[in-house]
């Protein structure tokens, strides 16, 4: 806190006295202060309301460094806890793990406990929006407000001990700290322009939620009269799971280690039938199991579009704007190897196919796509120095090399003359991507593939990509032996995964998806400087909002991906990372399906809606219930 402002309080209310005053202080500050906040992004979000650039000042989030000390660290997650206004103490073997609020922070850092009942009271005042606040509610938020930063500082404090406790290279660190929380401003700028969606057709889906589940039900019944999943209350003229005879076919399946309530039934959540039935796009006919997650997916996932009511909640309305645009919780940093994990309630692109579709920009603009191919391939080729694996991504299909590799496939193989032999080599990669054992590919290629593969066949497919790209087996080998020799793994922009976690395939996974996580934010920046509005990022593509007949949009977009791929190499290696290829996506009411090209010769898939391809069947099935109100039928 500067010595010169001290503490201060401004009461803004649409007083534009005080406002302009506010606007320049800070621009004093911005000059040779560093701000400290705890969740940059909300603060940064505030400021870009008010016309204040956060991207002027340096900036450390004690939210995102407690995030970050606090992943796979014993010391900082585990032990006492103040969870949901409670103190709870969680053993170093459990799941479970401490809160990120300022609340737990404080608790955990400082044995600090506020009053968090206060707290939420506090916001409900504040954002149920009066007309005017009394003196008695100016004054209590005023002190809500500077309370909220009265253990900054010492906060701050804490870090910097956990920093020369654990951080190796403490010499970068701030510069460190600093993108990280430009990252948290970034995401905020993104956020505030949110994505479009039809509003209309997201009425006429909630409303015909009811149809949607009752046909989902009743098709499921008549594919197995024998189980009868569903009963029909006709008092209550409405379905309920019949959970004994599900149960009942849970028990006779066959399906070893499924997962059990506290009570000690067999669990009938999503998650359990998902172990052992993982489909999300295409749910085959005749498959109890994958209609069960089909039917358990969509109750989830329609669940979050209730009606919007007025009173407190958490659906999809609460995050839509009255300028039809929707800004979801990108969750930075939420993930162990950095990735952003959004909040599938406010994020249509993690909800079932179909629902992608509502996102439909205003006449005269259009949205686009662009992820990077085979990415994490690519990293692995580069990151190891295996140079067949370099090779295979070269040739232009990396599943077909591999097929190539192994024999399976003649030199002279085709997609389409050896497509089964790809498609088997293709769930290979894509599994082995995440470690997969034997017993774990032999699951995932027979839902797959749609034919049992063994785990001994299985085991000879993961013998075979080992053998095959060797140098990349021994230096993801070395990598986890690494990680529990030195207790923790350094990302390329400089965030830690620290050494308590036991799981190896998990610690295995975190380099690579770790450095496509760093690539992504470097894109995100490259990109918003050069003038873009970035909406959102998804795993390894990152989207924008555009006016439809500027497509030198996407080459501006496609450069700035390039460059953020190849940033983190060194000169050798980014000879190898320059062979990264992009596939780019356009949609707009001012588009036709079909292709386009742009001014730099970049070829992209171009549709008046957004279908994905892999969820054309559910686009089909339901694009109805967004076009016209069916629930009259139910009456």
């Amino acid at each position: 806190m500067s010595e010169k402002y001290g503490k201060q309080a401004y009461w803004l209310d649409n007083n534009p006295v005080v406002l302009e005053k506010f606007k320049e202080d800070v621009a004093e500050l911005q000059k040779d202060h560093i701000f400290v906040s705890f969740n940059v992004e909300s603060e940064a979000r505030s400021l870009l309301s008010l016309g204040i650039d956060p991207l002027k000042s340096k900036w450390i989030d004690l939210y995102l460094e407690y995030v970050m000390f606090s992943n796979h660290n014993n010391e900082v997650s585990k032990g006492e806890q103040l969870i949901h206004g409670r103190i709870k103490k969680l053993p170093n073997q459990g799941f479970e793990k401490g809160s990120k609020s300022l609340s737990a922070a404080l608790y955990k850092l400082l044995k600090v406990q506020i009053d968090t009942d206060h707290k939420t009271k506090m916001r409900d005042l504040i954002i149920s929006d009066p007309d005017n606040f009394d003196k008695k509610e100016v004054e209590a938020i005023l002190e809500y407000c500077m309370s909220d930063v009265a253990y900054l500082g010492l906060l701050l404090a804490e870090i910097f001990t956990l920093v020369n406790k654990f951080v190796p290279q403490k010499q970068t660190y701030m510069k460190e700290a600093f993108w990280r929380a430009e990252y948290g401003i970034r995401t905020a700028i993104m956020v505030r322009h949110g994505y479009p969606v039809d509003v209309n057709w997201l009425l006429n889906l909630t409303q015909n939620i009811p149809v949607i589940i009752r046909s989902c039900i009743e098709d499921i019944n008549k594919q197995f009269p024998d189980i009868k999943p569903f009963k029909f209350d006709k008092r209550r003229a409405a379905y309920s799971m019949n959970t004994k005879a599900v149960r009942k076919w849970i028990s006779s399946s066959g399906n070893k280690g499924w997962e059990k309530t506290e009570t000690g039934l067999l669990s009938l959540s999503l998650d359990a039938f998902k172990k052992f039935f993982n489909y999300s796009h295409d749910y085959p006919q005749g498959n109890f199991g994958a209609q069960m997650v089909r039917y358990l997916t969509l109750s989830q996932q329609l669940r979050g579009f209730s009606e919007p009511s007025g009173v407190k909640s958490n659906t999809f309305w609460d995050y839509l704007g009255s300028d039809n645009m929707v800004r979801p919780y990108m969750n930075i940093y939420g993930a162990q190897s950095s990735r952003s994990q959004p909040s599938s309630t406010s994020f249509l692109f993690l909800k079932t196919g179909f629902m992608r579709s509502l996102c439909v920009a205003p006449k005269g603009y259009a949205v686009g796509a662009i992820d990077y191919s085979s990415q994490e391939f690519l990293l692995s080729a580069v990151c190891s120095g295996d140079k067949r694996m370099t090779e295979a991504y070269a040739s232009g299909d990396v599943y077909l090399s591999y097929a190539k590799g192994i024999g399976m496939v003649p030199k002279e193989g085709t997609k389409e003359t050896h497509g089964k032999q790809r498609d088997l080599c293709k769930a290979t990669v894509l599994g082995l991507s995440y470690m997969m054992s034997e017993f774990g590919l032999s699951y995932d290629l027979t839902e797959k593939l749609g034919h049992y593969v063994s785990p001994d066949e299985a085991k000879e497919m993961v013998d075979s990509f080992y053998n095959l790209y060797s140098t990349f087996s021994e230096w993801r080998e070395n990598s986890i032996n690494s990680y529990y020799l030195r207790k923790y793994i350094r990302l390329p922009d400089g965030f830690y995964v620290w050494g308590d976690n036991t799981n190896f395939r998990s610690v295995g996974n975190v380099p690579l998806q770790g450095f496509g996580a760093c690539i992504m934010r470097k894109a995100v920046q490259l990109a918003q400087d050069a003038g873009l509005n970035v909406i959102f990022t998804l795993h390894d593509a990152l989207y924008i909002m555009f006016k439809s007949d500027d497509l030198e949009a996407m080459d501006t977009l496609k450069r700035c991906m390039f460059e953020a791929f190849i940033y983190y190499f060194d000169d050798k290696a980014k000879e190898s990372a320059k062979l990264i290829r992009m596939d780019g996506k356009v949609w707009s009411l001012d588009y036709q399906d079909g292709e386009m090209i742009t001014k730099d010769n970049f070829k992209l898939e171009s549709q008046k809606y957004f279908v994905d391809k892999r969820s054309k069947k559910q686009y089909d099935q339901f694009s109805k219930y967004f076009q016209n109100n069916l629930n009259l039928e139910l009456l």
